[in-house]
Parts: C-alpha cells; sequence; structure tokens
C-alpha cells in the first residue's frame, strides 16, 4: 500500500501536471535526529470563492507549483510569492522542521519557486516533507522547465485585470471592458460578468456585458457614444450595451447600457436606443432592466429621443426586468420623446413582471411637442403580479400643439396574483394653440383585475385643451375586476377646456367601481361605468 503522504503529494501534483517535467536535484545533507513526524491534516488549506465576487484580487491559495514547489496564487499578471515560512502562510498547515541541513543557494533577484524535498530518513520513520531554501528552476532553450503550473493555476482561478478579460476558468470575475468592448466573462463555476465599455467612435454602441458561468450576476451594458453635427447634418446617438447574463443556474442578469445623446445645430438629433437587459439564472433570479434611451436636442431642427430597452424575462423563479425610460427630446422643430421599454415576464413559478419604461418627455418651440408612450408591464406567469404599465411623457410647444403620451398597459398576473395596474397619461402643454393629455393604460386580467391609469392632465393659455381618457380596469377571473382611473382634465385661459372621461370598472366578484371624470373649466369629464359582477 502506498504511504498516504506520498498518495496524497501525488494527488496534489496532479494539478501541476502539465507544468511538472523534472524536478531539480539539490545536494541535501539530512539531520536525521531533528526529523519528526507530521499529520496530513496539517497539509491541507480550504479556500472559498466568496470573496471572488467583489473586485478585490484573488485570495492567496498555498499550492504545489513547478519542481514540486509551494508556491502562493495571485492574480493573474501578478508573479508568484516565494514561501518563506509554511506555517506563516498558511497557518498550521507545515511544521518547520528544526535540524534539518539546507543548501546554501544565493536568492535570485526575482520572485522564486521554493522546493519540497522529499528525504528518505535511513531509519524505520515514514518519509517526510521538508521546506527548503529558495531555488531557481532550470532554464532551457524553451524557458523555465515546469513553469506552467502557477500559469495554469491562475487560468484556473483569478480575476480578469486586462480591459474585457475573462475570469478564471473555474472561478473569478470578468474585467469591464475597453471603450466599446465587450465584458469579460465570469468563471465556469463562480463569477460576475464585467461591464461592458462605453462607446468610442461617434455614434457607436456601448459593450455588452459579460455573462456570468454557473453562479453569478451578468454584467451591465455600456453606455452609447453622444454624436454632435453642425450645420444641417443628422446626429445619431449610439445604442446602450445589453445587459450580460446571469449564470446558467443562478444570479441576475445585467442591465442594458443608456443610448448615446445626439446633439445637432440645425439638423434633426436623434438620441440612441437603450440596451436589453440579460436574462436571468434557470434556477433563481432577476432578470436585467432596459437600459434608458439618449436624449436628442437640436438648436433649430426637429429632434427626438431614443427608445428605452426591454427588460429580459425570469425564468424559474425571480421578477421579470424593467423597460428603460424613453430618451427625451428638445428641439425648434417637432419634438418626439421617446418611447418606454417593455417590462419582462415573471418566473414561471414565481416572480412579478417587469414595470413598463416611462416615456420620454417633449419640448419643442415651433412644432409639435409630443410626449412618448409608456411601455408595457410584464406579465406575471406563475404566482406573481402582472407588471405596472409606464407613464405617459409631457408633451409641450411654445407655439404649436402639445401631446401628452399615452400611459401603457398593466401586464396579466399569473395563477395567483393581481394584474398589473395602467400607467398615467402624459400632460399636454400648448401656449397658443391646442393641448391634450395622453390617454391612461388599461389595467391587466388576473385572478384580480389591475387599476387603469389616470388620463394626463391638459392645459392651453389660447387654444382649447382636451384631458385624457382614463384607462379601463382589468378583469378579474377568480376575484375582484379592478377599477377604472380617473379622467384628466383641461384647463385654457382663452379657449375651451375639457375634462377627459373616467374608466370603465373591469368585470369580476365584485366588479370594479368606474372612475371618475376630469375637471374642465368648460365642461367635466364622465365618470366611467361600474364593471359587471361575475
Amino acid at each position: 500500500m502506498p504511504h498516504p503522504i506520498l498518495a496524497a503529494a501525488t494527488a496534489v501534483g496532479i494539478a501541476a501536471a502539465a507544468g511538472a517535467v523534472s524536478l531539480g536535484e539539490v545536494p541535501v545533507t539530512a539531520n536525521v535526529a531533528g526529523i519528526k513526524q507530521m499529520s496530513m491534516t496539517k497539509l491541507t488549506a480550504v479556500v472559498t470563492p466568496n470573496t471572488l465576487y467583489s473586485a478585490a484580487p484573488a485570495p492567496d491559495v498555498v499550492v504545489l507549483g513547478a519542481h514540486g514547489s509551494l508556491t502562493v496564487g495571485e492574480p493573474r499578471g501578478a508573479a508568484p510569492r516565494t514561501l518563506t515560512s509554511a506555517g506563516s502562510a498558511v497557518p498550521g498547515s507545515v511544521e518547520r522542521l528544526a535540524g534539518l541541513d539546507t543548501p546554501r543557494v544565493p536568492a535570485p533577484p526575482e520572485s522564486v519557486l521554493a522546493d519540497f524535498e522529499r528525504v528518505l530518513a535511513p531509519t524505520t520513520s515514514a518519509p517526510v516533507l521538508r521546506l527548503g531554501r529558495a531555488t531557481t528552476p532550470p532554464v532551457g532553450s524553451g524557458g523555465p522547465t515546469g513553469a506552467a503550473a502557477p500559469g495554469l493555476f491562475s487560468l484556473l482561478i483569478g480575476n480578469g485585470d486586462e480591459p474585457g478579460e475573462n475570469g478564471g476558468w473555474l472561478i473569478g470575475n470578468g474585467a469591464d471592458g475597453g471603450p466599446g468592448q465587450d465584458g469579460g466573462r465570469g468563471g465556469l463555476l463562480f463569477g460576475n460578468g464585467g461591464r461592458g465599455g462605453d462607446a468610442l467612435t461617434s455614434g457607436g454602441p456601448g459593450g455588452r456585458g459579460g455573462d456570468a458561468g454557473l453562479f453569478g450576476n451578468g454584467g451591465d451594458g455600456g453606455t452609447g457614444h453622444a454624436s454632435a453635427a453642425t450645420g444641417t447634418y443628422p446626429a445619431v446617438g449610439g445604442a446602450g450595451g445589453n445587459g450580460g447574463n446571469g449564470g446558467l443556474l443562478m444570479g441576475d442578469g445585467g442591465k442594458g447600457g443608456t443610448g448615446g445623446r445626439a446633439i445637432s445645430f440645425e439638423g434633426p438629433a436623434n438620441g440612441g436606443n437603450g440596451g436589453h437587459g440579460g436574462k436571468a439564472g434557470m434556477l433563481g433570479g432577476d432578470a436585467g432592466g432596459g437600459g434608458d434611451g439618449g436624449r436628442g436636442y437640436s438648436e433649430n431642427g426637429p429632434a427626438s429621443g431614443g427608445s428605452g430597452g426591454d427588460g429580459a424575462d425570469a425564468t424559474t423563479a425571480g421578477n421579470g426586468g424593467a423597460g428603460g425610460r424613453g430618451g427625451s427630446a428638445q428641439g425648434y422643430g417637432s419634438a418626439g420623446g421617446g418611447q418606454g421599454g417593455t417590462g419582462g415576464a415573471g418566473g414561471f413559478l414565481d416572480g412579478d413582471g417587469g414595470a413598463g419604461g416611462g416615456g420620454g418627455d417633449a419640448l419643442s418651440k415651433a412644432g409639435t411637442g409630443s410626449g412618448g408612450a409608456g411601455g408595457t408591464g410584464g406579465n406575471g406567469r406563475g404566482a406573481g403580479d402582472g407588471g405596472r404599465g409606464g407613464d405617459g411623457g409631457l408633451g409641450q410647444s411654445t407655439d404649436a400643439r402639445g401631446f401628452g403620451g399615452v400611459g401603457g398597459a398593466g401586464g396579466r398576473s399569473g395563477v395567483a396574483g393581481t394584474g398589473g395596474a395602467g400607467g398615467g397619461g402624459g400632460s399636454g402643454v400648448g401656449d397658443t394653440m391646442d393641448a391634450e393629455g395622453g390617454s391612461g393604460g388599461d389595467g391587466g386580467d388576473g385572478p384580480r383585475g389591475g387599476t387603469g391609469g389616470a388620463g394626463g392632465g391638459a392645459h392651453s393659455k389660447s387654444g382649447n385643451a382636451q384631458g385624457g381618457f382614463a384607462g379601463d380596469g382589468g378583469t378579474g377571473s377568480r376575484g375582484s375586476g379592478g377599477d377604472g382611473g380617473d379622467g384628466g382634465s383641461g384647463t385654457s385661459t382663452t379657449g375651451k377646456g375639457r375634462g377627459g372621461n373616467g374608466g370603465n370598472g373591469g368585470a369580476g366578484d365584485p366588479g370594479g367601481a368606474g372612475g371618475g371624470g376630469g375637471q374642465g373649466t368648460t365642461s367635466g369629464g364622465g365618470r366611467g361605468s361600474d364593471g359587471a359582477d361575475a
């Protein structure tokens, strides 16, 4: 039967087999009287990956390196440190053997390896390991013989340190990407993905967030590059990068990056779209939310904001990602806010749907100002609720009409939840011409129906103003129907102001109540009908 110490040393040596070509032969003079028996329990060290979830370097780990040497593992890119005392590196791991003579070799200026030498005592005692002096490994035409073992360890465990570099093959965090570069992937077992780099070129997209391994969180997407143009040339902001996927088994998805801004002097300016959220892990984790749309600004031309990115769907248990907010717009000509992103669905077993993103605001000097529409809420597929719809954005114009954005509809609920509430309509403002508030979104259906969104208010100084109509309540299949939303108010200084109608209640047990009508300087809006009792 092989001796237990030799068997353990052989097992540890498998990790370094690729680099262990030969052992350096160093003359040894053993003082047999100083040798004492050691327990194999003192040769172990436990390392956990918990600290690798931070950006801090990997923890020191004692490993058997080239030529059977004992070294301390470092993050990639750093040279291994020689152990001068095993007892100080790993408490209780190896006892220094007193009385053993060691070869006197001058220490080289660079980091070197500390040899483990096996001493066969000419007695009945079993072979033991002792810590020898630092020696330089043999160097041939192909470089240091057996120098692959420390490198192999750093490939297996360690954080990425160069832009976009992946984490260790087994454990480690991916590095953030450089300009416009995707973030690095996390280790196969444990590790977070790195953030995507912000775009470098004009109008270029941001880098994608890195994916996690089996356990970990996906990296966020990078920001799209801003675009600037002179004269009548158009400016288009770059899209935000998509978020990285969470761990294959467990982990949150990364958030999408923000779209780039767009600025033009006389030409059109269109903000970049936000990136989409990353997927969650198969067994659990929240999906990534969408990134916000970029802003558009034109001094003497039209402008539009970028759309918000969509939230990702959860998988088994977890919440869907929220949609990103639409980008704002400001221009001398027509201006339109970006649409909010759609919320992602909740998990198949449990988890709420993600909320829809809000629409972007719009402000125009001489053209129409139209607020962006709110995004639709995500559906709940298991025991979760539907996501709320996003609110519509403000639409305002100084010399033309202003229209508020429409609120997004609420998402459907799962088998035991409540439908999502509808988003509120955005306000419409026109200083010299008509204004109209946005309609509220309908509530989502489910065992209990969701509430309808309120209509947006409207105001004009010299034009007519119409308050937004409210959204209807959702239907309750095994419970109460959702209430209808309230209508928006309509006010005008010299024109007519009418309030918007209230939303109808959803059918259910009992049916939902109808929403109240909005107030108006000329006339108020009508009340919504109550929902039918099932």
